[in-house]
């Protein structure tokens, strides 16, 4: 992790983990998924404004990771809750 390997040198890093949120980059989505892209940003709810704030909220609190939107908060809570369980299986796997 960037963390550890910059922990002693007085650089802080933010790592930023976005949900979706009303922009416009979907409208300039090209290709096959364009389409797709412009559907689904007519879904986005996630106030930019308000992100941006928590995002600078979070490097001045100096975190190393700043999860923002709900979107973001479950699949980043789902991930920490599943980590053990993947961990261990890993572990046995390499066992056999």
């Amino acid at each position: 992790y960037l963390e550890e390997q910059i922990n002693e040198t007085g650089v802080v890093a933010s790592c930023v983990h976005p949900g979706g949120f009303r922009t416009n980059i979907a409208k300039s989505a090209r290709g096959k998924d364009a389409a797709l892209l412009k559907q689904a940003a007519k879904e986005l709810k996630g106030s930019p404004k308000k992100a941006a704030l928590e995002i600078i909220r979070g490097i001045r609190k100096k975190q190393s990771r700043i999860v923002v939107g709900n979107d973001a908060k479950l699949v980043h809570g789902v991930h920490q809750m599943a980590r053990p369980l993947l961990q261990k299986l890993m572990r046995n796997y390499v066992k056999k």
